[in-house]
């Protein structure tokens, strides 16, 4: 694939993010490529040879290139999730399992990408809904890494009734629950005691936080399976709504009779892989 517009995604909030992205898109430029950022990213950015985005520019984009924490590549993805543009994050968080490459390492990256030298992994994403149980309009979602139910501070514990496809699994009573794909699966979920996930698997993991019940563990779905979860009356205070949480970025609150729906998106993300190391070896790396 031939790369001629890259688009440059510097977390705002990192001084570091926009220096790197600043020397980037000089790179960039000298290699014979056009470099974009996003219009409120040009202030700071005003010396650099750099262009604001506009909204009728984003399918031209060969390149999206997020600089900052697996956050800032969370919330690039999703807001270009209709837009299939391969991604290549460059690292500046602390765990980084989202991130391909590291600060010092970004322009050799971007060498090898402009040369072909890589592949692309698709990961799925999330989406679904929340109906209310007042007959407002639903609420529509998507998510990368996970979607989080979870009581608000020191609110009673809440009852989750959980079914997949329909059926009914179990009732849970506890802090909270969470639904994340194989990405997700080394966030979040990996805290909760839930279960590590190749990226390159397909299914979804149902993780309950904090159950009151010896006997609860994780279930992982096919991809085909739809996942539901009303919100029961259990413990509940009414004036305590427990909250729903998309990547950690988006939230809502929700009371007894809500029900949220997760589900394998169509939609894919394609992620830049250089095949320096594998998803075992970040693994290894990060976590032990």
């Amino acid at each position: 694939m031939k790369i001629s517009n890259v688009l440059l995604l510097p977390n705002p909030k990192k001084e570091e993010a926009i220096r790197i992205a600043a020397g980037l898109s000089r790179f960039i430029t000298e290699s014979g490529r056009t470099a974009y950022v996003l219009p409120q990213v040009c202030a700071p950015m005003h010396d650099e040879p750099v262009f604001p985005l506009k909204d009728e520019q984003i399918s031209q984009m060969d390149l999206l290139v997020p600089l900052g924490g697996d956050g800032t590549i969370l919330g690039s993805i999703r807001r270009f999730k209709d837009f299939p543009i391969p991604i290549l994050g460059v690292n500046l968080g602390d765990v980084g399992f989202l991130a391909e490459v590291e600060p010092d390492n970004a322009e050799e990256a971007l060498t090898r990408v402009f040369n072909g030298e890589y592949h692309i992994e698709e990961r799925i994403l999330l989406e679904g809904q929340i109906d209310k149980q007042d007959g407002s309009d639903p609420i529509v979602f998507s998510a990368m890494n996970d979607v989080l139910i979870n009581r608000h501070m020191m609110a009673s514990l809440i009852q989750m009734d959980v079914s997949i496809n329909g059926q009914l699994i179990d009732s849970y009573l506890g802090d909270g629950l969470l639904i994340c794909t194989p990405t997700g699966s080394t966030a979040y979920n990996l805290s909760a005691g839930g279960p590590i996930v190749a990226p390159s698997a397909r299914n979804l993991v149902i993780t309950p936080i904090c159950v009151h019940s010896l006997n609860v563990r994780s279930i992982v779905t096919s991809e085909e399976d739809e996942i539901s979860v009303k919100i029961g009356a259990g413990k509940n205070d009414p004036n305590h709504p427990s909250i729903i949480s998309i990547d950690g970025q988006k939230h809502e609150w929700l009371i007894c009779g809500d029900k949220v729906t997760v589900r394998r998106s169509s939609k894919t993300v394609p992620i830049i892989k250089l095949g320096e190391r594998t998803f075992y070896q970040t693994l290894k790396q990060k976590l032990f």
